[in-house]
């Protein structure tokens, strides 16, 4: 579904990410992890388009889309959730949905009831807007809104941090849905080794920009993982 080789990418003539190759295969679960600056946000940032890489490609669903544009990528499918969520905070909860809609390509126009099943607590504030809700509820508006037109892969930076633990819980619950349902793939920023233990159906470690290890739960200890997970 989704395939990378030998990216480089970074901001300016400064190369964060270098050489990566990555798979994420349909209905697959795939964690990223790493320690803080290594390069995660900026190699998701690539696979959506909003940075170019300097070298390699990226293939989606057989495609190169390396030189696509990310509305373009977003219609494709991908569906995305940066890190810091970045929704628009003067607009409705509502409204905040119905952009998400603009992706959907199959003429989709009104929201689906198992989006507000999933996110009930959205359901109850979608007059308001997307400002005065707190970080976890708007962690939830920013994923709902990543899938409601449908996407087949979903990209997730690090949707856990700073959220309260009922809302991280709740976050968990989620990602274990889609990923019991095997409809939509899943590349995860996560920093939490316990839950990506429990989640992931594979593991890329990045470590100085590359990847350092690579590997299922049986391939790759709890040990090894813990050591590019450290300062």
């Amino acid at each position: 579904m989704l395939k990378l080789a030998s990216i480089e990418s970074g901001y300016g003539e400064s190369m964060v990410v270098r050489h990566v190759n990555l798979h994420v295969q349909p209905g697959q679960v795939v964690c990223l992890m790493g320690r803080n600056g290594v390069g995660k946000s900026t190699l998701m940032k690539s696979i959506m388009g909003l940075i170019h890489p300097k070298s390699g490609s990226i293939h989606y669903q057989r495609q190169n889309i390396t030189s696509f544009s990310p509305d373009r990528r977003t219609k494709l499918g991908i569906g995305y959730v940066p890190q810091g969520r970045e929704i628009f905070p003067q607009l409705t909860v509502e409204e905040n949905l119905l952009l998400g809609l603009e992706a959907a390509t199959d003429g989709k126009k009104k929201l689906s009831d198992s989006l507000f099943e999933t996110f009930p607590v959205l359901r109850e504030m979608l007059h308001r807007k997307g400002g005065d809700l707190s970080g976890g509820q708007q962690q939830q508006l920013a994923i709902a809104r990543a899938l409601a037109p449908g996407p087949k892969l979903l990209l997730l930076d690090e949707p856990m941090e700073g959220i309260q633990p009922s809302i991280v819980m709740h976050i968990e619950a989620i990602i274990e849905k889609i990923k019991n349902d095997r409809e939509i793939a899943v590349l995860l920023v996560e920093q939490s080794l316990e839950f990506a233990v429990s989640i992931a159906d594979y593991y890329y470690i990045l470590d100085r920009g590359t990847i350092a290890a690579e590997g299922n739960a049986a391939q790759l200890s709890e040990e090894q993982v813990r050591k590019h997970l450290t300062v």
